[in-house]
């Protein structure tokens, strides 16, 4: 067999690997895929409208130069964020359904399995790109996740922290803040890039400036001066999750 001929069967098997990588990260963090569901279904509550929207600004941006496209696009998501992402949170959080979370040795068992194939889907995306198939055509392959959400109870940050990623200020002092930013795929994965980067750390007494790097990006935080002793991060921060909406750069 030709290895053009192999090219559809390789198709496939990323797409069947893909599907299982979202199988598994429902089954892993079954509270972000219950507000996806909200998300869905709010969508197909809209209708028409969205899609025609969608039409409107594409019509809109179809003849402009790519540096209008870039403005316009950015000033969207910065203004549609600022007016309706508190709105949109309020609401799934109202209407997700509560879970409860999966034992620690099945999130080991799933985790386990989702590393071999996030690695065996990043080679054959990247094979098929090399055969010529169109990157725009190929999904993403999800990043590596933390922990099971409520598996495993992690430690405080004591203190308050500034953090910057990639030279930009990041909005809050929280570990669940930094991780959006990140989009790591909880603060249990953020906790152990500072682990990892700096030797013997310790969250209760921590240094007055520390950094790491995560998903390609590199953190620096730096303790703030502040009239507050301490401002400890609590362990049952919500998770971020890879699909989180409205989680764009300012």
């Amino acid at each position: 067999m030709s290895t053009e001929s192999m090219i559809p069967l390789l198709r496939a098997a990323f797409d069947e690997q893909i599907n299982r990588i979202a199988e598994i990260d429902t089954q892993l963090d079954p509270q972000a895929a219950g507000k996806a569901s909200v998300r869905n279904a709010a969508i197909e509550a809209a209708g028409d409208m969205a899609p025609q929207a969608e039409a409107n600004i594409h019509t809109l941006l179809a003849s402009q130069p790519e540096n209008v496209v870039v403005g316009v696009v950015t000033h969207l998501l910065r203004s549609l964020k600022k007016e309706y992402g508190a709105k949109i949170d309020a609401y799934i959080e109202a209407n997700v359904v509560d879970v409860e979370p999966i034992s620690e040795e099945l999130a080991n068992k799933l985790n386990a399995e989702r590393t071999q194939l996030v690695a065996q889907a990043k080679v054959g995306r990247d094979f098929l790109i090399a055969y010529n198939i169109p990157e725009a055509e190929l999904p993403k392959v999800p990043s590596k996740r933390g922990r099971a959400k409520g598996t495993t109870m992690g430690p405080r940050l004591k203190g308050t922290f500034n953090f910057s990623v990639d030279g930009t200020p990041v909005d809050g002092h929280k570990l669940g803040d930094l991780a959006k930013v990140l989009e790591a795929a909880s603060v249990a994965e953020v906790r152990a890039a500072i682990e990892a980067a700096n030797a013997d750390f310790d969250f209760a007494e921590p240094p007055a400036e520390f950094s790491f790097t995560l998903n390609d990006k590199s953190v620096v935080a730096v303790q703030a001066q502040t009239d507050e002793t301490e401002e400890e991060i609590e362990d049952n921060e919500p998770e971020v999750s890879s699909d989180d909406e409205f989680n764009f750069d300012d």
